[in-house]
């Protein structure tokens, strides 16, 4: 009887049970600022032909485990989305790389297992960053999707895609 902690790896949860006097079982599962940038950090394949990107959409469509998605800056999801709406949300963000990234090759998402996706990061092809980091300055995907539920990472944008601190200035004429 107590509280037992187990961490499940594959998803950086953090599941805590409680076994009370009758031996019920009450979870309450939690993931940790820690838990989630981990992730983002590790280990991840680039998406690098676009028939890859449409192969890795028809998983995470087809996946039983449902989805967050995150678009960085905005406001955090607390909930996953439903399976109507990731079709939709995957056909605006695959619309806006295939329009916006006029290459003949993806290579702006990046997927931490190919075979059985559970975290995807889409770059905005309008933010690509410095590629070897020379910039001194971190660039974050414009989208993750995720199994575990995302916690806050990178600037937080006002509803117009602006950084929030840039209200701070006035501007006189």
């Amino acid at each position: 009887m107590g509280r037992r902690s187990l961490t499940c790896e594959k998803w950086g949860l953090s599941v805590s049970a409680v076994v009370d006097k009758t031996m019920n079982v009450k979870t309450d599962i939690k993931t940790t600022a820690q838990d989630f940038e981990q992730r983002l950090h590790g280990r991840f394949e680039g998406v690098l032909r676009w028939p890859d990107l449409d192969k890795l959409w028809v998983q995470v469509k087809a996946s039983k485990i449902p989805w967050y998605i995150y678009e960085v800056g905005m406001d955090v999801p607390d909930m996953q989305i439903a399976s109507k709406d990731l079709e939709a949300e995957i056909a605006a963000i695959d619309n806006i790389l295939r329009e916006n990234h006029n290459e003949d090759y993806c290579g702006i998402v990046y997927v931490d297992n190919p075979d059985a996706p559970t975290l995807v990061k889409v770059f905005g092809p309008k933010n690509l960053g410095a590629s070897c980091g020379s910039s001194g300055s971190k660039t974050w995907p414009r989208w993750i999707l995720s199994h575990m539920p995302p916690t806050e990472v990178g600037v937080k944008l006002d509803h117009k895609g602006k950084p929030a601190w840039w209200k701070s200035f006035s501007f006189k004429g």
